[in-house]
């Protein structure tokens, strides 16, 4: 039932959207339950309600939404840069993403979370530019949709607050650091007041120094996991380990990591982001003095410095770091590469 690189996971939200699709309609949707991980099993049982059991249903709304995320893609480069600075490689790297490509044809709910995101990203990329309620307001609400997906990705609405504090050209004085504290004080409410299954540990308070070094030691087992040994003993460890789990996560497996053929094609994957990560420190001064560029990539890092944190090993990190590429994609379009592609033959 499952292609490879689905593993586990896409088998369970399969056979859980046929169990709850055997119950009546209205059971089915009273016991939506948007603070796990199973929405998409519930999505999957409705459909499966009407039409049968039939593994090409997840898979023709995977695809579906694959589609989405490449037209997406192409507006959000478009939103960031301008016609001018969208380039036709981002495009075609988008388009031909193996990772991308394997969610668009497996029951996960990746591409569910990357679509909500990507279409976040657009809106914090308007109100960068021009400020507007509406757009924060429709930043937030498609955020908190992703995060019902996987509620870590809550934590991607914390750029909005912060770029309007420290990055912020448009908003002066005292009313920046006001509305930098309103919006602060919602994603605050929505924290404390919603159930994000992902992050339940978190806010019931039991975040701390111990608790990240259980995290480690409980997600160190697998075969593809690296940093073994590298547990947090002090605040001062949460610190400087940040940007080096950070870093593990989007760029493993290393040439010398690779022992099958699943782990050439990741590393694949992590060469794309070598060349991101090189890319976003060359033009780092162009990304900083573009409003749009400048939000994406604080939203990015937050999330991304999380999602370190909660994984250990670059199997699972591959499905992690593809939540963001589009957008870290977005945002180096204009520095990649410029290639011409002509159809004319002589």
């Amino acid at each position: 039932m499952a292609l490879p690189f689905s593993g586990v996971d896409a088998v369970n939200f399969e056979r859980f959207a046929w169990e709850w699709s055997q119950s009546s309609l209205s059971d089915i949707v009273t016991n939506i339950d948007v603070s796990r991980s199973y929405l998409i099993s519930s999505i999957t049982a409705i459909f499966y309600h009407f039409m049968g059991r039939d593994i090409v249903i997840p898979v023709f709304i995977n695809g579906i939404l694959g589609v989405l995320i490449f037209y997406f893609s192409l507006v959000l480069a478009k939103e960031v840069w301008g016609r001018s600075g969208f380039n036709k490689l981002f495009a075609v790297i988008v388009a031909l993403h193996p990772v991308l490509n394997i969610h668009s044809a497996v029951v996960l709910r990746e591409n569910y979370i990357t679509i909500f995101v990507i279409a976040a990203s657009i809106y914090l990329a308007k109100f960068a530019k021009n400020s507007s309620v509406y757009s924060a307001a429709c930043f937030f609400v498609l955020v908190l949709i992703s995060s019902f997906f996987h509620g870590g990705i809550i934590l991607y609405a914390a750029g909005l607050p912060l770029f309007m504090i420290f990055g912020s050209s448009k908003i002066k004085g005292v009313t920046k650091i006001l509305a930098g504290v309103a919006f602060a004080a919602v994603f605050a409410v929505i924290i404390t007041t919603m159930d994000f299954g992902k992050l339940s540990d978190i806010q019931q308070g039991k975040l701390s120094v111990e608790y990240l070094a259980q995290l480690e030691a409980n997600r160190q087992q697998a075969n593809t996991a690296y940093l073994v040994g590298m547990t947090p003993s002090g605040i001062h460890d949460v610190v400087w380990q940040a940007p080096i789990k950070s870093f593990f996560l989007l760029a493993k497996p290393f040439p010398w990591d690779v022992r099958s053929f699943g782990h050439a094609l990741l590393l694949l994957d992590a060469m794309l982001w070598w060349l991101i990560i090189f890319l976003i420190w060359k033009h780092r001064a162009a990304i900083k003095s573009n409003p749009a560029a400048f939000a994406i990539l604080i939203s990015c890092l937050i999330t991304i410095v999380a999602f370190a944190y909660g994984t250990s090993n670059f199997g699972t990190g591959i499905r992690h770091r593809t939540k963001f590429v589009v957008m870290a994609l977005a945002l180096v379009s204009p520095f990649l590469p410029r290639v011409r592609f002509s159809l004319t033959s002589r």
